[in-house]
Order: C-alpha cells, then sequence, then structure tokens
C-alpha cells in the first residue's frame, strides 16, 4: 500500500517526539511490511537538519491552490491513506480535498497528547498582563482586556475541531485507553448520549533498540538526566531546576550532577535562572543524540505539565534510567508502576519529588532493583511490537 504521514513541520527525526515517532512508525512499515511510504508537511526546516528519507515529499499550505497540488500528489502516487499525526487544520482540509474531487483515500487521525490539553498552550492571564505593562497597544496585550471572551472562544474552538476530527476521520488513533473518556468529556461535556467513538489505542514505539544489562546498570554513574525540548509552557523545566537546586546542596548529593539534553526557545530562561540561583554541577548539552547520556545516567526526570505519552519515559527506562515524574497526564500510569519501574508524584509535591530522587541516589541496590523492572516493562513498546499493531490496524480497517 501507498500511504503517506501528514507532519506540521518536515519530519526530521531530530526536531520533536512527533517527527521522530513518524520516522519510526513510516520506517517500520516500509521495512517489515513493505508499504511505500510517502510524506506532507506544511513548514519546511532548515537544510541542515536531517530528514527521514521517504520516497517523495511535498510541501503544501493549507489553502486553496494548495488544494489542487495536494489532490495531484495523491493522484499521481496512488495514495490510499494518509495518517495525520494530529492537526486538525490539514484534517479539515484534506477531508475537503478528498470529498470535493471524490478521491478513494482515508485518513487516520493520531492525537500525539492528551485530549483538551491544547488549552495549556493559550497565554495565560498572568504572561498577557506582564506584556501589557510592557506594551499597552500590542495584540497580545489587548488579551488582557477581552481574555475572558478570548478564553471562552477559544475553547469552543478547540472542542468543536474534536468533533469534526469525528466527523471526518477514518480512525482516530489515540496513545492511551485512559485517553478515550478523556476525548469524550472534552469534546461533548456534560453530554453523556453520546456514543462511542470508533478510537484505536496504539502507544509510541521505543526509539533505540538497546536494552541495558544488569551488568551495564551496575557500571551507571552519579548522574541525573533530562531529556526535553526547552518549551516552559509544556515542559516546565523551570520546576526541575527549583528541584535541583535544592537536592544539589545537600550533602551526600555532592558527587551527583544533572545532564539537560535539548534545545529550544526557552533556552535563555533556564540559563538565567541556573545563573540567578547560582545553581551547581548542572550541564546543557544542546541538541545531541540522548543514546549516550541514557547509557551513564542513573536517574530521569520530567515535569511536564502534560504530555502525550511520554517517549522520554519509555526510552530511559530500556537503558535502566529509573524515571521520575509528576502525575500530570493519564497516560503516565499506562507506563510506571509508582516505586516498582519509576515514580510518580502527585503534581507541584515538590517535597516528595525531591525526597524521592534522594532516597533512590542514596540507596544503590534499590536503585537496580527498579532499573531492571523499568528496563523489563520497557520491551512491550518494542518498534516491532507497535509495528505489528500499525499493520494490523491499517489492514482491517
Amino acid at each position: 500500500m501507498n500511504i503517506a504521514f501528514f507532519t506540521e513541520r518536515e519530519c526530521c527525526p531530530t526536531i520533536g517526539g512527533t517527527e521522530r515517532t513518524t520516522s519510526l512508525v513510516a520506517g517500520a512499515l516500509r521495512d517489515f511490511y513493505g508499504h511505500r511510504i510517502f510524506s506532507i508537511f506544511n513548514k519546511p526546516v532548515e537544510s541542515s537538519v536531517k530528514r527521514f528519507e521517504f520516497e517523495k515529499s511535498i510541501c503544501i499550505g493549507l489553502d486553496e491552490p494548495s488544494a489542487g497540488k495536494l489532490a495531484e500528489f495523491i493522484t499521481d502516487n496512488d495514495i490510499s491513506l494518509v495518517i495525520n499525526q494530529g492537526d486538525f487544520y490539514f484534517c479539515e482540509f484534506f477531508h475537503n480535498v478528498v470529498s470535493q474531487r471524490d478521491l478513494s483515500c482515508r485518513q487516520f487521525f493520531v492525537f500525539h497528547f492528551s485530549p483538551g490539553s491544547g488549552e495549556e498552550a493559550l497565554i495565560s492571564f498572568k504572561e498577557t498582563f506582564k506584556l501589557w505593562k510592557r506594551n499597552k497597544f500590542s495584540s497580545e496585550a489587548i488579551k488582557v482586556i477581552l481574555y475572558p471572551l478570548y478564553y471562552r472562544f477559544a475553547t469552543r474552538r478547540f472542542r468543536q475541531h474534536y468533533r469534526n476530527v469525528e466527523k471526518m476521520a477514518d480512525r482516530i488513533v489515540l496513545l492511551s485507553d485512559s485517553f478515550k473518556s478523556v476525548w469524550m468529556d472534552y469534546a461533548h461535556p456534560g453530554d453523556n448520549g453520546i456514543s462511542a467513538v470508533n478510537f484505536e489505542v496504539i502507544p509510541n514505539a521505543l526509539t533505540f533498540d538497546h536494552f541495558a544489562s544488569e551488568a551495564e546498570i551496575e557500571a551507571k554513574e552519579h548522574r541525573i538526566l533530562i531529556v526535553s525540548r526547552f518549551d516552559e509552557r509544556q515542559k516546565k523545566l523551570s520546576k526541575a531546576l527549583r528541584i535541583w537546586k535544592e537536592i544539589s546542596q545537600k550533602e551526600h548529593m555532592k558527587d551527583w550532577h544533572l545532564d539537560i539534553v535539548g534545545d529550544g526557545e526557552d533556552r535563555t530562561l533556564y540559563e538565567k535562572i541556573v545563573k540567578k540561583h547560582k545553581i551547581e554541577r548542572i550541564h546543557f548539552h544542546g541538541r545531541r543524540n540522548p543514546e549516550p547520556f541514557y547509557m551513564r545516567s542513573s536517574l530521569f526526570m520530567m515535569t511536564s505539565d502534560y504530555e502525550g505519552f511520554g517517549m522520554t519515559i519509555i526510552e530511559a527506562s530500556q537503558y535502566g534510567v529509573v524515571p521520575f515524574a509528576f502525575n500530570t497526564y493519564a497516560s503516565l500510569e499506562d507506563i510506571l508502576i509508582n516505586d516498582v519501574n519509576g515514580y510518580i508524584i502527585e503534581p507541584n509535591d515538590f517535597s516528595s519529588y525531591e525526597s524521592k530522587l534522594i532516597d533512590m541516589a542514596n540507596n544503590p541496590q534499590r536503585r537496580s532493583i527498579v532499573a531492571l523492572n523499568a528496563v523489563k516493562n520497557s520491551r512491550r513498546f518494542a518498534l516491532d511490537i507497535i509495528a505489528a499493531q500499525w499493520q494490523n490496524l491499517i489492514s482491517n480497517s
């Protein structure tokens, strides 16, 4: 079958989790099952970034001139299925193109976050007030005055996007079974009469094929790791820095270090926090291959306000890096069993987060047991297992 993936940004596996997941699934469907794989995207990236090698690619806008280009691309390459990686606007655009031109091409909509999490990205009242004080005539500052109406409009629009997807996509793929009820509650608040939507559940696959051995776990260094995009609204790395500031000052943590792998628009913010509070033994490594860091690290931190599945949690697990995360997204409990293969901390309970990190740092025997449990648990997310679920969905839809 000829299958195209739509991603908002050009599919480069190093620039984000959605792009990395797309590359993994696309490669597996091609290599394991012989599908021909194509790419449709909306925003090109800089030429120096490594791209996934699709058979053919096309960059389009979501406007009328691009409708003909998309229809031609689908027809010329005999594409039977488009897997939309969570873009509401493309879902509607594609549906209209296919319907108006009577094309025989299905669409699967894959949602990579917890349903409703788009509201988390709305600029907050606090942020807009700061902007208003700096520039009272900016478009963002005006939102301070209009914020209640703006928020109400935006949330209604978000919910309508979900309902449109239900009508326009042939399948909706979620990352967790727990997200089914979250989707329904968000898209149809207070309406218990809505019949169940035809959901499928397929989690993310592991990026790497290595699983840490007991010897590798025993050889780990006194290092805590964060692998993340520098996006404060979602990832909340400021919370991780706060936690590290507290525990790094403890006498029995003096030989531990914090490594942060990643980059993004909020890098300057985090560097300023480190400088202002004189936080020691913290290392920003930029955008790097995280494998060597997983190999040597003992503990892993996540402090996100929301996630879809938390790919770095399962990556850390496969390398025996004991994961810690705030319980801020439903699928976390699909991955971790608290105090068995990682640690789930109640949102913003900094005291518990700090004490559990310190306990694990100073109990190597217990740390090894939890790390081995994490490795064992991560094997269910191996690429061949997840690819088989995708193949089953494609074959039986």
